[in-house]
């Protein structure tokens, strides 16, 4: 059955009265944003003035009237990780991923606190998240990079270590971090590979890439021209950065 027309001399009220029901269910979430967005300043000010423990209590309250916002747990992380509380800094990370999970800059800063902590492993998976939603981002790549380089001389170094051992356990340990070093090299080439794909001109992973190559051995004719472009990128850059 087709609904009857409203009557042109009722169309004001009606309009009225949803103008008031939008205004009322709107207003709080307005004042809640304030509220807010008054704490932040208040915390910046005190950032500021130095004083680091009254502008992270100024971020935890701004949290209080608006916790569905991912993005002041991330400010909040910061703050924290400033201070050298890594632990809390990590939480409130978390957070800031739960409520947007698709943010890549939340999991740089978690990665970055992890591997604070010397939790490698989990600050990969971490960097691996944050390029899966900026796929472009060579920073997270890099980190990445660095990360294996490091991871690869560590299990080289080992294995170095226990290759001579006289028991079997030992023999068996050297043969695993052989392999881990093997791996974790080979991911440091293309990840490094990944970043020049994506910027030709990044200096930092270029030298990098020939660096890691050389160590292993591998730089042959086939690397040549990440030599050529290193040195053609340096000099872009150092007529820029030299002071005469």
């Amino acid at each position: 059955m087709p609904l009857s027309k409203v009557p042109k001399k009722f169309l004001p009220k009606l309009t009225s009265v949803f103008l008031f029901l939008y205004v009322a269910a709107t207003l709080p979430l307005l004042t809640n944003r304030l509220t807010s967005f008054s704490y932040i300043i208040q915390g910046i000010v005190q950032k500021i003035q130095k004083a680091e423990g009254a502008a992270t209590e100024s971020l935890r309250q701004a949290i209080q009237p608006n916790s569905w916002d991912g993005s002041i747990y991330h400010f909040l992380g910061l703050q924290l990780s400033n201070q050298g509380k890594i632990e809390e800094a990590i939480a409130a990370y978390r957070q800031a991923i739960r409520l947007d999970p698709e943010y890549y800059a939340n999991y740089q800063e978690l990665g970055k606190a992890l591997a604070t902590q010397g939790k490698t492993d989990e600050a990969i998976a971490t960097y691996r998240q944050a390029i899966k939603f900026n796929p472009n981002w060579t920073w997270a790549y890099k980190k990445l990079g660095s990360h294996f380089y490091w991871s690869w001389k560590g299990e080289e170094s080992f294995a170095v270590a226990i290759r001579n051992a006289p028991s079997a356990a030992d023999s068996a340990k050297g043969y695993t971090a052989e392999a881990l070093a093997r791996f974790y090299r080979d991911e440091a080439i293309a990840t490094y590979r990944q970043v020049i794909k994506i910027d030709p001109n990044d200096a930092e992973a270029c030298n990098w890439l020939g660096r890691i190559l050389q160590e292993a051995g591998r730089f042959d004719r086939r690397s040549q021209p990440i030599k050529k472009r290193l040195k053609s990128t340096l000099k872009m850059i150092l007529p820029t950065t030299i002071l005469v």
